[in-house]
C-alpha cells in the first residue's frame, strides 16, 4: 500500500489508483495486441519495473469433459489452432464451479507451430474424495491466455519448481521473472479466450 504504480501503453503513461490496500486499478487503458506495456512501481524508496508485449489472441476452439486414461476420473479436454509462423505461448486456467484449480498448465508452439492442438488438462486428481474432482453437473470454465515468452518462462519455471503443489519436482527455486529490481512475481499483458461447459 502507498506505492506509486504507473503503466505506459506504447509510451502513454497512466498512474493507477489504489482502490484497496495494495490493489491498483485503472479503466484508462484498454489492452491492444501488439502494444508494449511498461510497469513502474515506486514504493519505500525502491523502484520495480517490467515490460510486456501483448500477443495477438488465439481462440479456444473446443472444450469438453471426458474420462482420463484409467476411466475413473474426468478431466477437461481442449483444442485450439496455433497460428503458423508466429512464436506463441499459452497459459490455461481451470475453474470448477467458480473455484480456481491450482494446477499450472502452460504450452508453447515449439513442436506445434501452425497445427491443431488437442490436449487434456490433467490436474493430477487421483482420489475420489479430492474436492477438485469433476462430477456430473459441475460447471467448468477454461481460460486460455496467449502470453509472451517471458510469462511462459515464469509459469513454466514455477511449475517445474512445484509451484502448483506437485511433489515430483526439482528443488524449489524462484521462478524466472520479467520484473527488475528484485521483486517476486511477474507483469503480464495477455489476450484471453474463455469457454464454459457443464460436465455430463
Amino acid at each position: 500500500s502507498g506505492a506509486i504504480v504507473k503503466v505506459s501503453d506504447n509510451g502513454a503513461e497512466v498512474q493507477l489508483a489504489e482502490t484497496q490496500a495494495g490493489i491498483y486499478q485503472t479503466n484508462l487503458i484498454n489492452g491492444a495486441p501488439g502494444h508494449i506495456y511498461q510497469l513502474t512501481v515506486l514504493v519505500n524508496g525502491e523502484t520495480f519495473s517490467a515490460s510486456c508485449t501483448m500477443p495477438q489472441p488465439v481462440g479456444l476452439d473446443t472444450l469438453y469433459i471426458a474420462p482420463g486414461p484409467l476411466g475413473k476420473f474426468q478431466f477437461a479436454n481442449i483444442a485450439y489452432t496455433d497460428p503458423l509462423g508466429i512464436d506463441n505461448a499459452y497459459r490455461f486456467i481451470q475453474y470448477k464451479n467458480g473455484i480456481k484449480d491450482p494446477a499450472i498448465f502452460v504450452q508453447d508452439d515449439k513442436f506445434t507451430d501452425g497445427q491443431s492442438v488437442a490436449t487434456r488438462l490433467d490436474t493430477g486428481v487421483d482420489k475420489e474424495d479430492d474436492p477438485r474432482n469433476i462430477e456430473s453437473g459441475d460447471e467448468v470454465i477454461i481460460e486460455m491466455l496467449t502470453v509472451d515468452e517471458s510469462i511462459f518462462k515464469y509459469w513454466n519455471s514455477l511449475r517445474s519448481a512445484g509451484g502448483d503443489g506437485s511433489t515430483s519436482t526439482a528443488s524449489p527455486a524462484n521462478p524466472v521473472t520479467n520484473m527488475k529490481g528484485g521483486a517476486l512475481g511477474y507483469f503480464s499483458a495477455h489476450a484471453i479466450s474463455q469457454r464454459m461447459v457443464v460436465a455430463p
